[in-house]
C-alpha cells in the first residue's frame, strides 16, 4: 500500500537519532505522534508517564479532525501514530479515531500496551501495531504496575490475538541494562542468551507451534526475530531517560552543548492538552511551539527553525547528558 503523499522514489526515514537524510527534499520527514489520550492503565517504574504532571485527558474527535486537516497543509506525512505516553485503546472513541485517520488517507500505526486488544481491532484500518509486551517474567512484570492482571493472562491476550492479526504486528520486548538498573532483573538477557530465547520460545510457540529459536545462530542478539509472517519480536535497550528521573545510585552531568538531533526534525508530537512539541519523549510539553487547539499545525510547525540550538532546553541539556556512578561516602 503507498503511504499518502508519498512518490515512489521518495524513501522514509525512522533512524531518528542522528539521522542525516533530513537534509535530503526527498526524503519524507513528518512522523506525527498524536496522544489520543494522557491516562494509562499502567504505571511502569521505568516509564516517564509516571512524571507527567499534566491533567490526565483525552482528544475530542472534533479535535483530532482538525489535526487531520492541518496535516495536509504539511505534506508529505510518513505516518499518523496514535503514542505519546498514554493507552489509546483507553479513548472511548477509538475505533471511530482509527477509522477518521484513515478517512482522510494516513498510514496508521497504534502503539499499545496490549492489555486491552480484542476481535474488534482485528478489523479496525490499523496497518502496522506495536505492543510492548516489554516484560517476560512475574517479576519484571511487576515493575508496571498493571493492577489486578496477571501475567499469564496478559500473555495469553496478546499472543491468541498475535495469532490471526491482519496486519504488521511488532512485539517490543526490554533487555536488561544492570548499569543504569542493577535491581531491574527478569528482562531479557543478552549475556544469559540460552535462558532468555527459552523465554521468548515460550511466548513465540503460543503464536506459532512451529516456531523455534536456533541458539547456534545468534553470536549475538538479533534486533528482532520474525514468529509468523505477520508478527515480529524486536527488542529494545531499557535505558535511563535522565530528563525525568535519574536512578538513586547515578547522578547527572548536564551537557553544556547538545549536538544535532534527528529527532526535532522528524517529529510532529502533538498531546492530549494540545500542545505541540518536536520530542517524542517530552512528557509535559516543556519545548512546546504552540497550541493546535489554538493555532494551524503549519503556523505552529513553520516556527520550528532549522538551527535552533537544543541546548536552551533544560530536557535536551539532560537527555544528552552523563549519568555516573555517585561516589561512596
Amino acid at each position: 500500500m503507498q503511504l499518502p503523499f508519498r512518490k515512489p522514489s521518495q524513501p522514509s526515514c525512522r533512524e531518528y537519532y542522528g539521522c542525516k537524510c533530513i537534509d535530503d527534499p526527498k526524503t519524507i520527514r513528518k512522523h506525527v505522534f498524536i496522544e489520543l489520550t494522557s491516562k494509562c492503565n499502567f504505571s511502569c517504574d521505568y516509564c516517564v508517564y509516571r512524571h507527567s504532571k499534566r491533567k490526565k485527558d483525552f482528544i475530542s474527535l472534533p479535535f483530532l479532525e482538525k489535526i487531520l486537516l492541518d496535516l495536509k497543509k504539511l505534506k508529505p506525512i510518513d505516518y499518523v501514530m496514535f503514542s505519546a505516553f498514554g493507552e489509546p485503546m483507553l479513548h472511548p472513541q477509538f475505533s471511530e479515531a482509527c477509522r477518521l485517520v484513515k478517512k482522510y488517507g494516513y498510514h496508521l500505526i497504534v502503539t499499545t500496551n496490549g492489555s486491552l486488544l480484542n476481535e474488534e481491532t482485528k478489523n479496525l484500518p490499523i496497518d502496522e501495531l506495536y505492543i510492548r509486551l516489554e516484560t517476560v517474567t512475574k517479576r519484571s512484570f511487576r515493575l508496571r504496575n498493571a493492577g489486578n492482571l496477571k501475567l499469564g493472562d496478559y500473555l495469553n491476550k496478546v499472543c491468541d490475538f498475535a495469532k490471526e492479526v491482519p496486519f504488521k504486528t511488532t512485539l517490543y520486548f526490554l533487555k536488561e541494562n544492570r548499569k543504569a538498573f542493577p535491581n531491574y532483573k527478569d528482562f531479557i538477557s543478552t549475556k544469559d542468551k540460552k535462558k532468555s530465547i527459552k523465554l521468548l520460545e515460550n511466548i513465540g510457540k503460543k503464536i506459532n507451534p512451529d516456531f523455534k529459536v536456533f541458539l547456534d545462530n545468534f553470536d549475538f542478539f538479533p534486533n528482532s526475530i520474525h514468529i509468523s509472517p505477520n508478527v515480529k519480536f524486536y527488542f529494545k535497550n531499557l535505558v535511563a531517560r535522565p530528563h525525568c528521573w535519574i536512578p538513586e545510585h547515578l547522578n547527572l552531568i548536564e551537557s553544556e552543548s547538545v549536538p544535532d538531533c534527528g529527532y526535532y526534525k522528524h517529529h510532529i508530537n502533538i498531546l492530549s492538552n494540545g500542545e505541540v512539541t518536536v520530542c517524542c519523549t517530552d512528557y509535559d510539553g516543556s519545548m512546546s511551539l504552540g497550541n493546535a487547539r489554538l493555532e494551524s499545525l503549519k503556523k505552529i510547525y513553520g516556527r520550528n527553525k532549522r538551527d535552533i540550538n537544543l541546548a536552551v532546553f533544560p530536557i535536551c541539556r539532560k537527555c544528552r547528558g552523563t549519568l555516573i556512578p555517585k561516589q561512596k561516602s
